[in-house]
């Protein structure tokens, strides 16, 4: 539909335009009083000086057009405004404060536009907001504290691709909620935060807000459920090589930590393991040192994991094999040493998973263990002829365990029943007990046999073995008695 330099006018209707192709040089002039507003998805340019001419709005999807010029500073009174989705424009300037008074918002989404300067403090009052997306943007500034406690119902944060620096707040982990915490491609400093694991949605096998098996939010407008295409929330983006991929999966079930592309230092936290609903994990292109967490094999959900290009050092915890959902694996560019676990999980990985660490022998390197050694021992020679000399060492050692065997077995052997032999006395007493012991065996093998008889159906074959049994018993009886 080419509705190109048109003047609409009238009555807003209530329904989605969304991806109809307008190509107008501009937004038309009119006057909404319907409650949604839905233009996703086409050419449209222009500002958005309208959005002010109303206040009952409940939801504005704006996304994916050319829209341009600052954002109006006019959300007063908009009490009743749950989505607001302005992504993938040109929208520049600061975020307008008046967003925080927005006190129903929802889900903020901002993502790849142009806007600069700090978060407004005012933001602090949308305390029901659920899902905030400021990605790729050249926002600035040190990532706002009250975050973590003004957002209590917040499971979806993204501010990667901005400028924000300084250290990660402590107080982020007051969002116990989080699905998915994304504060890539900044500038941001210091240690990874030892509160991890306060992050409750990722401890736990559960999901609270989103829907499962649908693409669609329901937002009740004027007694009618108005159904949002939300394709676009069905995926995340992870950074994979220095490259941004879309991560798709329903979100509801999806719990993702992007740090990547920072200048975070100091240890990966132990407790991180504790995230066993973790499904990405992605530390990668930072400047983390320390081993790997050794129980790592508690993320048995992860599908995602990248350290890559830090100084992590250590070997590689052997409970990596416990991860059996893992499809993606970066450990490449650190200073890891020792064996690479030779576990079916391990070794479906390529080379370039564990490559750019020269201290990493064994599959799928092409470098084994025993020339790894030799390469980093400049007495290689020597250490090898002292191999040798200990496994001939270990072979001498064990002749000298059997023999040592045979010979006790020999003398204790011969010691008791060459004395039984070479005694009369001692022999009939001692065939005497023998013969007690064969009676005792013969009933209660005569029990045992009956009972077989009467529980299981294949008689014939029981029958048979206790003929056969009958028919050997007297003659070791009467093998044993001629020693006698």
């Amino acid at each position: 539909m080419n509705a190109s330099n048109n003047q609409m006018h009238g009555v807003f209707p209530k329904f989605s335009f969304s991806a109809i192709s307008f190509k107008g040089s501009s937004l038309p002039h009119f006057r909404p009083t319907g409650m949604v507003l839905d233009l996703s998805r086409n050419k449209i340019s222009g500002s958005v000086v309208f959005l002010c001419q109303t206040k009952e709005w409940e939801l504005i999807d704006l996304s994916d057009n050319l829209l341009f010029d600052e954002i109006p500073d006019c959300f007063v009174n908009f009490e009743k405004l749950r989505y607001l989705n302005l992504a993938n424009n040109h929208f520049s300037g600061m975020i307008p404060r008046s967003f925080g008074l927005l006190s129903a918002l929802s889900l903020l989404h901002l993502r790849n536009n142009i806007f600069s300067g700090e978060l407004p403090t005012s933001m602090r009052n949308c305390t029901k907001l659920k899902m905030i997306d400021l990605g790729e943007n050249n926002l600035t500034g040190k990532i706002p504290a009250w975050i973590g406690n003004s957002f209590p119902q917040l499971q979806v944060l993204i501010l990667r691709s901005n400028e924000f620096y300084d250290n990660i707040p402590s107080d982020l982990c007051s969002l116990a909620y989080i699905h998915i915490l994304d504060l890539s491609s900044n500038r941001i400093s210091g240690a990874i935060p030892e509160c991890v694991d306060d992050y409750v949605s990722m401890t736990e096998n559960f999901y609270r807000w989103f829907p499962t098996g649908s693409t669609t939010f329901g937002f009740p407008i004027e007694g009618h459920a108005y159904q949002l295409d939300t394709s676009t929330l069905e995926s995340a983006y992870f950074m994979w090589k220095g490259k941004e991929v879309k991560y798709i999966s329903h979100l509801g079930l999806v719990k993702l930590i992007d740090l990547s592309s920072n200048n975070l230092v100091g240890k990966i936290p132990s407790n991180i393991t504790k995230l066993v609903s973790l499904v990405g994990l992605n530390f990668s292109r930072n400047n983390l040192t320390g081993p790997l967490p050794p129980n790592i094999g508690q993320l048995k959900s992860l599908n995602f994991l990248d350290f890559s290009r830090n100084h992590l050092s250590g070997s590689i915890p052997s409970r990596l094999s416990d991860l059996s959902h893992l499809g993606v694996l970066n450990l490449s560019y650190n200073n890891l040493s020792g064996r690479i676990p030779q576990s079916s999980q391990a070794l479906t990985f390529d080379e370039s998973s564990y490559s750019g660490n020269s201290g990493l022998c064994g599959k799928p390197l092409n470098k084994s263990c025993l020339e790894n050694e030799a390469h980093l021992n400049p007495n290689s020679s020597i250490d090898v002829n002292n191999v040798e000399d200990e496994s001939e060492d270990d072979k001498i050692i064990t002749e000298g365990f059997y023999i040592a065997i045979g010979l006790g077995f020999i003398v204790g052997f011969w010691g008791i029943f060459g004395t039984v032999l070479l005694n009369k006395e001692l022999r009939f007493v001692f065939f005497k007990g023998f013969d007690t012991f064969i009676d005792f065996a013969y009933l209660r093998m005569e029990l045992g046999k009956a009972y077989m008889l009467r529980h299981f159906q294949n008689r014939l074959v029981l029958i048979k073995l206790s003929i056969m049994l009958e028919l050997s018993f007297p003659i070791l009886i009467y093998k044993l008695h001629l020693y006698m």
